[in-house]
């Protein structure tokens, strides 16, 4: 916001948004659905426009460099150009950008028909992955030097910039609001069904197992949001930021423990079903390849936590 209001405080506007987010998600739970399908509509059709642009730009078509070829992804040092360890020593950060699909098992107990609806949300997950990260990845670094990345503005506007599209700026910083209002609105959403659910199954005080009425756990949403308030205000008055360095590696860690965690509650699952004499070809979903895949979550997450610390 400081883009488009820089005279006004960060704080006002985390206080602003903070608020928003809890309505949303104090509201009927179709309300937070809404929200969260413009948002992301928002974040799609901008990423489709880079992907074109991008991709424009790499060709020569549009811009002012031509046909760039392997000029600036293997340019300034190679692909690599800090060497293959500074790829793991990011991985905190990626797997901070990369969670969040564990919400569709948590959607699960609000979906009318989740035996039809989940499994299609998962296989799309995997493709939207390829579509919408991937892929503007890659155009990006073959249109953008490594070494003029930062993080005072979008790498994704600078990238446009750099090419002599100005306008894409500004376009971008609101595109990256409704990104972060999305993650935290969906985050939010996330960790108040969790603390729902150990409540019902008595794992948590039962006070946070209650539902206000529009069928949504008030006292778990208003313990979450107390949480989120006390990260604000430590944030605010921290200016070295080492608190949102601290946050940034608990979310990359609490967040491969909760996938460690997934990932072994359904080997077990399936287990538990083999030994009682189940048919698993009943099951509405099941997982591929397994138990080969989730092993291998499992370990390669464990081995990511190594790295991190």
């Amino acid at each position: 916001m400081n883009f488009f209001f820089p005279s006004v405080g960060t704080l006002w506007w985390a206080v602003f948004f903070g608020l928003i987010i809890t309505i949303i998600n104090l509201s009927y739970v179709g309300t937070f659905g809404e929200m969260e399908f413009w948002l992301a509509i928002i974040k799609i059709v901008a990423i489709i426009m880079f992907v074109i642009m991008a991709g424009l730009i790499f060709l020569g078509v549009i811009g002012k460099e031509g046909f760039m070829g392997s000029s600036v992804l293997l340019g300034k040092g190679g692909f690599i150009p800090k060497g293959s360890w500074a790829i793991f020593l990011t991985m905190v950060i990626i797997l901070v950008n990369f969670q969040g699909s564990e919400i569709i098992g948590l959607a699960a107990g609000e979906s009318k028909e989740p035996e039809k609806t989940i499994p299609v949300a998962i296989r799309n997950v995997t493709w939207r992955i390829v579509a919408l990260y991937v892929i503007p990845v890659f155009l990006l670094v073959c249109i953008y030097p490594w070494n003029k990345a930062g993080l005072e503005e979008s790498v994704f506007a600078a990238a446009l910039n750099h090419h002599g599209f100005q306008w894409a700026g500004g376009l971008f910083s609101f595109v990256v609001l409704t990104a972060a209002i999305s993650c935290s609105n969906s985050g939010l959403y996330g960790c108040t069904r969790a603390v729902y659910a150990l409540a019902r199954e008595g794992m948590a005080p039962a006070w946070l197992g209650k539902l206000n009425k529009n069928s949504v756990p008030q006292n778990a949403t208003i313990l979450s949001v107390l949480g989120c308030w006390v990260g604000v205000i430590a944030y605010t008055f921290d200016t070295s930021e080492v608190i949102f360095t601290y946050l940034l590696a608990l979310s990359g860690f609490t967040g491969a423990i909760a996938w460690i965690s997934i990932c072994w509650s359904q080997l077990n699952f399936r287990r538990r079903l083999e030994k009682s004499g189940y048919e698993i070809n009943k099951l509405k979903y099941r997982t591929p390849l397994f138990p080969y895949l989730t092993h291998f979550a499992i370990w390669i997450q464990v081995a990511c936590l190594a790295v991190i610390a």
